[in-house]
């Protein structure tokens, strides 16, 4: 890890505290040839959207500050938060305009000149990313004690995945013998999802994308030594 600094999760739960360190530690090489960024094995754990920007994003900038403190070497951090608010600031939640807004916020504990920031929204739900992946998945026993994962006949739903189904953790767990539990079977599916992340990719999931550019824009922004928050609205075409 000589000369590459640190990038730090937030996450909203337990079972994404567990499940995104391996799908960022497949993806962010892709990204950053130079081996710029390192992950951090613990991230935070910050709950979700509402109570972030609660108060005018009160908590949002506190953990952030905290995490510039206490972080040696920190560079960047990933905020990946599930997109399924019916409601963001008594308005009809877009993930957009949230991102900007996180953004914008982020600069108040130094984002943009002490260290990058990358808000993220899966839509509607991480689960969405996996069902994305699920020709990926079947027949493939659960890691590390071989628990059956999904089931060898399930095909995900056709169209437009980041719209429906609303319920991407009730999907997936139809396709699933025992159901699915969010805290002992995300990290599991997600490991075998990065092995076969293509499947996942061709479904071409904006918000998927998106992850996968914010990690790139970190990246390269720690390689060039010029810190920023992404996305920024007044940087938009």
């Amino acid at each position: 890890m000589a000369g590459q600094k640190r990038l730090v999760l937030f996450v909203e739960g337990e079972g994404d505290a567990l499940a995104l360190p391996p799908l960022v530690s497949r993806v962010l090489p892709q990204h950053d040839p130079a081996q710029t960024l390192f992950l951090d094995g613990k991230p935070f754990r910050v709950g979700d959207l509402g109570g972030l920007v609660k108060s005018g994003a009160k908590e949002w900038i506190r953990l952030l500050k905290y995490a510039r403190k206490t972080k040696k070497d920190l560079a960047a951090v990933l905020l990946v938060l599930d997109g399924d608010s019916k409601l963001f600031l008594k308005q009809p939640f877009c993930a957009k305009t949230a991102a900007f807004y996180l953004s914008e916020k982020a600069k108040e504990a130094g984002a943009g000149t002490v260290f990058s920031a990358a808000p993220v929204f899966a839509l509607r739900e991480y689960e969405s990313w996996l069902i994305a992946g699920l020709e990926g998945l079947t027949g493939r026993p659960l890691p590390p004690d071989d628990r059956p994962g999904i089931k060898n006949d399930a095909i995900a739903p056709d169209g437009d995945l980041e719209a429906s189904p609303r319920d991407a953790k009730g999907c997936l767990g139809k396709h699933m013998a025992s159901g699915y539990k969010q805290t002992t079977d995300q990290a599991p599916l997600t490991k075998l999802l990065v092995e076969k992340l293509d499947v996942a990719r061709r479904r071409g999931m904006r918000s998927f994308r998106r992850f996968e550019e914010a990690l790139a824009q970190l990246a390269a922004a720690v390689a060039c030594g010029k810190h920023i928050v992404t996305p920024e609205e007044s940087k938009q075409p």
